[in-house]
């Protein structure tokens, strides 16, 4: 299994490898750690904001801060942000719940711009 950190800025990823655990890519962020098969990326990171572009294949995200995980589907993007703390008046512990994912469908236009960059590093 092959482990990135990603701190902050953008990947862009084509891997080849099958699915067998020996050669899976692991991406981790400050928001997610994001397992990826066979399949063209984009992965964008910083300290507030996790971005997954799925041009092919997919990918497992699991939640650094809960037990969550989402499946993204190829001609997906997803978005990971903080989910903001709650707290009580009077009370000392703030509830923090996990974070927040919001996965959409890319338009066609939008998958053909993101392929024809990451083609380029073929």
């Amino acid at each position: 299994m092959n482990s990135v950190s990603l701190v902050e800025g953008e990947l862009e990823i084509v891997s080849d490898q099958n699915d067998s655990q020996d050669s899976l890519t692991t991406i981790s962020t400050s928001l997610a750690s994001i397992i990826l098969t066979k399949g063209k990326y984009v992965i964008s990171a910083d300290d507030r904001t996790t971005v997954i572009v799925v041009l092919d294949g997919s990918a497992l995200v699991l939640d650094n801060s809960s037990k969550k995980k989402e499946t993204v589907k190829a001609k997906h993007t997803a978005v990971i942000v903080p989910a903001p703390r709650f707290q009580g008046r009077g009370v000392e512990t703030a509830i923090k719940r996990g974070n927040i994912f919001t996965i959409k469908e890319m338009s066609n236009a939008d998958a053909e711009s993101y392929l024809s960059s990451v083609n380029t590093i073929e």
